[in-house]
């Protein structure tokens, strides 16, 4: 996902474009199934600067919206640094085995800012890793595959539809 737009002040487009993207990842993840345990890990790539208005805004907010999942501080993150600006995320999710599988991430990037030359410009960047997504399905505990529980699905393609066009 991209969201490009102009600072209005106070860390505002940063607040909304992050609950958005962490939002839409989440409701992604919540449609997949069984996965394992999903928690968020913000950065604040500011030096500290963001961390208030990221618990109060940005965590703070999306914790109702996703009981299910763990919100947090990841200040030891060191992926991105350089690349992101501002504030960073990455979404983990842990197995039943207990293993940790980073499935998502995303930051804002200086890319739009620098191309336009304007400094107020922003960039948040951020996706999710579908090939690790599947290495994690697991047929649900009624027996039926993924494949299975997607039939009849709107986004399945009429191919994959018992009577679809193909058919």
């Amino acid at each position: 996902m991209g969201t490009a737009g102009r600072d209005g002040g106070s860390f505002g487009f940063e607040v909304e474009t992050l609950v958005e993207h962490v939002g839409v990842h989440l409701d992604v993840l919540g449609g997949v199934g069984e996965i394992g345990r999903v928690r968020v890990g913000f950065t604040d790539l500011t030096g500290g600067s963001r961390r208030t208005a990221l618990r109060e805004r940005v965590l703070d907010r999306l914790a109702p919206e996703h009981p299910g999942v763990a919100f947090g501080f990841d200040d030891g993150r060191v992926t991105g640094r350089g690349y992101y600006v501002g504030a960073a995320f990455g979404i983990d999710v842990t197995t039943p085995e207990g293993e940790v599988v980073n499935v998502g991430d995303g930051g804002f990037t200086t890319w739009t800012g620098a191309l336009l030359g304007n400094a107020k410009e922003r960039l948040l960047v951020s996706g999710l890793g579908v090939e690790r997504l599947c290495g994690l399905m697991r047929p649900s505990s009624q027996g039926e595959s993924f494949s299975e529980r997607r039939r009849g699905d709107p986004f399945t393609l009429s191919g994959d539809v018992p009577g679809g066009e193909d058919d």
